[in-house]
Formats: C-alpha cells, structure tokens, sequence
C-alpha cells in the first residue's frame, strides 16, 4: 500500500493499492500511482473539449 501526501493539503492523505512483482522499486510505484490522477485529468479535459462534460451520452 502506498500512502501520499499532497503538499498543498498535508493532513490529506491519499492511499494506493499496488499489485506488482516484488522487486519493483518504490520510485517506480509512486510514479505509477501519480499517473492515475494525470490520466483523470486528461480524461476530463477531453470530454470539456468535445462537449461531453455537462451530459452523458448512450447509444
């Protein structure tokens, strides 16, 4: 489990499940779970800029 702390909210505290080998080095980990939040963001943005932020859309 891995356990973050944001600087700009220090008694916030995100925590991270990690499944990988054993062997993997911590740096690696913390790289791995900091990227979720920037494919989110990414993800958002996208949906702002095709207009699919205010609604869902079904076929």
């Amino acid at each position: 489990m891995i356990a973050r702390r944001r600087p700009d909210e220090p008694d916030e505290r995100n925590y991270h499940l990690a499944r990988s080998p054993a062997d993997t080095p911590v740096k690696e980990l913390i790289i791995a779970s900091g990227a979720h939040w920037r494919v989110e963001e990414a993800i958002k943005l996208a949906k702002f800029a095709c207009g699919l932020a205010d609604y869902d859309v079904r076929s």
